[in-house]
């Protein structure tokens, strides 16, 4: 599979890494935040909105962690994710959260929403509602956090419901990936020049009656799917 360094893609690109797909958000020279394609697993947020406690939390920055990691992904290339978690009326009684890997904030998605594909179920923010000690009326109760539903919009629901994890990561702009393109005419191309590089290296007569992969097995070999 062809790899360029993440750095060299723009924000609504894609690249696959470590058997996930994820989208470029934004970058910066030396760094690169992205967003899982899809869902890695559907789950409650937790006992409360409090995104330090969550169960997310503790599922994307273990299980899943190591499972990037077992795949080929170097943590090294994985800088901290700093969360800002502002609730809605814009008390900071839960501060800020660094950790590895984290959701989208909701001023995160608001700004970033024209590069993330739509999901077919609602799917987590980190942002709360509201926070134990809010003192609005309006805005109350710490078990109600931000998420987006199936046509890109913005809500909140109860923290103990199970919906869609759409892990967000900081990654080293030098990290090497596959890139992902729907352009027919660019895989097409990509999967010549993998003809020719199969023909130099198979050419000898060692290799006699050998076949290279035709198109279909190819392109699932080197475009995996999104992770569900």
């Amino acid at each position: 599979m062809r790899e360029v360094t993440l750095g060299t893609l723009m924000p609504g690109d894609s690249f696959a890494v470590a058997g996930h797909k994820f989208v470029v958000l934004t970058k910066s020279q030396e760094e690169v935040l992205c967003i899982s394609h899809k869902f890695v697993k559907t789950m409650a947020f937790g006992a409360s909105n409090d995104w330090r406690n969550s169960a997310i939390k503790g599922y994307l920055n273990g299980e899943f962690l190591e499972s990037l990691v077992e795949n080929g992904l170097d943590e090294d290339m994985i800088i901290p994710i700093n969360i800002d978690l502002k609730a809605t009326n814009g008390g900071r009684e839960y501060g800020y959260d660094t950790c590895e890997i984290g959701l989208l904030t909701l001023e995160q998605y608001i700004r970033y929403a024209e590069y993330i594909p739509l999901a077919d179920n609602w799917w987590w923010l980190a942002t709360p509602w509201g926070t134990p000690n809010d003192r609005s009326p309006s805005i109350n109760g710490s078990a109600v956090a931000w998420l987006v539903n199936t046509d890109g919009n913005g809500s909140s629901d109860s923290s103990s419901l199970a919906l869609g994890i759409r892990p967000a990561l900081v990654l080293s702009s030098s990290l090497l990936v596959s890139p992902i393109t729907d352009n027919k005419a660019d895989v097409w191309a990509e999967y010549l020049e993998y003809l020719v590089d199969w023909t130099d290296c198979n050419s000898d007569i060692g290799h006699y009656g050998a076949t290279p992969d035709d198109f279909d097995e190819w392109y699932e070999r080197n475009h995996p799917e999104e992770d569900e």
